[in-house]
């Protein structure tokens, strides 16, 4: 009996060994798709913040000095294929951490965001107008297209399920 256990143990990594390059290609288009959203709404959240901070200093000091910060909620559970939802989207947070954002005056050659790089060294061209550019320029002197951190903040709000209501656990 022992020694079956241990022939179906080795036999079950013999089988890991030889499938691994097919469970790491899924695992990768997985995680570039969970990015690929990320990434978006990480671009909007830039564009919106911009906008709606202009005008407050400490909103451009914090984000030469420290970084942008971005929130990433969930609301998956850890049971069944939910728990692998949370994981890609944990893992795709941490990948979040070495993107940089670099802020560039518009002009006719760049007016939407692009992306450059690999998924382990990114980095975030955000072009904006002439006169928040100049605002930028006057609150930090000394930003010259320096690239900034992203700092992704991840949180997930588990809901119980096992007991007779849900429960939400923080």
């Amino acid at each position: 009996s022992l020694i079956r256990v241990s022939q179906a143990a080795l036999d079950y990594k013999i089988h890991c060994i030889q499938n691994m390059p097919c469970i790491m290609n899924r695992f990768i288009m997985r995680s570039d798709a969970v990015v690929g959203q990320l990434l978006l709404a990480t671009i909007t959240t830039i564009y919106s913040s911009i906008y709606v901070y202009m005008d407050d200093v400490s909103f451009w000091l914090q984000l030469i000095n420290i970084g942008f910060f971005v929130q990433i909620e969930s609301l998956l559970s850890c049971r069944g294929t939910e728990r692998i939802q949370l994981e890609d989207l944990y893992v795709a947070s941490e990948l979040l951490k070495n993107c940089k954002i670099e802020i560039n005056c518009r002009d006719e050659d760049h007016t939407l965001p692009t992306i450059t790089g690999s998924r382990y060294n990114m980095l975030i061209s955000v072009p904006v107008s002439t006169k928040i550019y100049a605002l930028l320029l006057d609150v930090c002197q000394g930003y010259s297209s320096r690239k900034l951190n992203i700092l992704p903040m991840f949180c997930n709000q588990i809901i119980d399920r096992t007991e007779n209501r849900p429960t939400i656990r923080i």
